[in-house]
């Protein structure tokens, strides 16, 4: 920055030094262009009709007295310096290039140079005339304006005031451009240096400052440095979110393995306690403590069989490419044949099962296996936590774009501490916490994802002492919506 500005007023400068001198050129020889015209009106001493070099430089002297800026040369017409003003009795340059005289005296626009016979490297400003003898151009009246002398003093004033104000000026605009440059500077690195310093810390602690401090109204608002920023807002939150995401997975997945090694165990165990006894004590038992054992065993092996399947089906439903096969059907069959399906284990526990809706409901459209599953698992868990005496209701209510289903059982109701997390995997509650062989923990967490690929939810209201009910709806023809991105995580 600071060589770029101290380029600009040098070449400022040069550009001003230069112009200057031009001007200064123009003006002088502008002024004086009269001047060698008006002295070669004056009779000048010709000897035998030649221009003779003692009177001539006695005729000049008269003249540089009276105005000593200019200096007088006597040119023939080849520019031949034949007479002088000067003191000096040498001079450097003797032959004087024509060609300037001529233009000059063709009235061409100005400033024209010309050369300066005391000194051979430098060209000035002039003015010229012809010399006519008996009407014919004998020579010509070279003036040089501003002699040896004279240009001495112009430098020197020069020096004091054009320079000087040149190189006031450009230290100014320097100063004014360097402070400008710097506060430009600080204004960007500080945006920078936030910037970095939120990286920083984000990639040490791992939270993420929020660096956007004006509003934004579109992704393309203001300028670069804005959308860098909230660009990295963005960026941030989404990694945030991201492994928020992976540390409540790790937490679901830790606890998923510590249910399925414990349901495992526990029927596996019982499994080999059993089967243990048989052999050894092959020959002590007795027929029916032997039936006994091997009901027992068959008993776990079941239900080991059962985790194992609702394992798998649970598995097989977080698939990507699990898909519903949707299809319209009256759901009040449905409800009648899994009402009737469980009729005999409610009877067994003494709970009194029953449907409530009304005839000729509309069609909803659905997937009938999976719909299926979500009643037996809703029916059976209702029936898992009511009491003999209690009694479990399913019933359908028609309602604006679909059909509302419920079940509804008079069991202890659902602790409050636990009905937030109602629908994580092996949760357990009530008596089915303290007896394991009462329910897997599995059961609504399966229906939950089921709803999710119908793009349907479930909802339970529980109140201790009263009851619970679980309820979802379903839509009605093509009125479906799938949320396959909501996926139920399984590590």
């Amino acid at each position: 920055m600071i060589a770029l500005l101290t380029a600009v007023g040098a070449a400022y400068m040069g550009v001003v030094i230069y112009s200057t001198r031009i001007y200064q050129q123009e003006m002088i020889q502008s002024l004086h262009r009269s001047l060698a015209a008006n002295l070669a009106a004056e009779p000048i001493p010709i000897q035998e009709g030649e221009m003779g070099s003692s009177v001539l430089q006695h005729w000049f002297h008269i003249f540089t007295v009276a105005n000593p800026s200019i200096e007088l040369y006597l040119l023939d017409l080849e520019g031949r310096v034949i007479a002088q003003s000067t003191e000096r009795t040498e001079i450097e340059q003797t032959l004087v290039s024509i060609d300037p005289v001529l233009r000059f005296l063709a009235d061409e626009p100005l400033p024209i140079l010309g050369d300066d016979p005391l000194e051979a490297d430098h060209q000035k400003a002039f003015s010229a005339a012809p010399i006519l003898v008996n009407g014919q151009i004998r020579g010509y009246l070279y003036a040089i304006l501003g002699s040896e002398r004279y240009a001495s003093v112009t430098q020197l004033l020069q020096r004091s005031q054009v320079l000087r104000l040149s190189v006031a000026i450009v230290a100014i605009c320097s100063i004014l451009g360097l402070l400008a440059g710097v506060f430009l500077f600080r204004m960007l690195t500080s945006r920078l240096r936030r910037l970095s310093a939120g990286i920083t810390e984000f990639q040490s602690t791992g939270r993420a400052p929020r660096l956007g401090g004006r509003p934004r109204h579109g992704r393309h608002s203001g300028d670069e440095l804005d959308r860098l920023e909230g660009a990295f807002d963005e960026l941030a939150d989404r990694i945030t979110e991201q492994v928020g995401m992976l540390e409540k997975s790790d937490t679901v997945r830790r606890e998923l393995i510590a249910g399925v090694s414990h349901d495992l165990r526990t029927p596996l165990t019982t499994l080999r306690g059993y089967l243990e006894t048989l052999l050894f004590m092959e020959g002590s038992l007795s027929e029916s403590e032997r039936r006994e054992y091997l009901e027992a065993a068959i008993k776990h092996g079941q239900r080991l069989s059962e985790l194992i399947r609702a394992l798998s089906e649970l598995a097989r439903l977080d698939a990507p490419e699990m898909q519903p096969q949707f299809e319209p059907f009256p759901l009040g069959e449905i409800v009648q044949d899994v009402v009737q399906k469980f009729a005999l284990a409610a009877s067994d526990r003494g709970v009194e099962l029953r449907a409530d809706f009304v005839p000729e409901l509309p069609l909803v459209y659905a997937d009938i296996g999976l719909i299926e599953r979500v009643f037996e698992n809703l029916i059976e868990n209702a029936l898992r936590h009511t009491p003999e005496g209690g009694t479990v209701t399913l019933a359908l209510e028609p309602q604006e774009g679909g059909i509302k289903v419920s079940v509804t059982d008079t069991g202890p109701g659902i602790p409050v501490e636990v009905l937030s997390r109602i629908f994580d995997r092996f949760t357990r509650h009530g008596n089915a916490a303290q007896n394991h062989s009462e329910g897997m923990g599995l059961g609504l967490p399966i229906a939950k994802r089921i709803l999710e690929l119908h793009g349907s939810s479930i909802q339970v209201e529980s109140k201790l002492g009263v009851g619970s009910t679980f309820s979802f709806k379903l839509p009605l023809r093509d009125e479906i919506q799938q949320i396959p991105d909501e996926t139920f995580q399984v590590s």
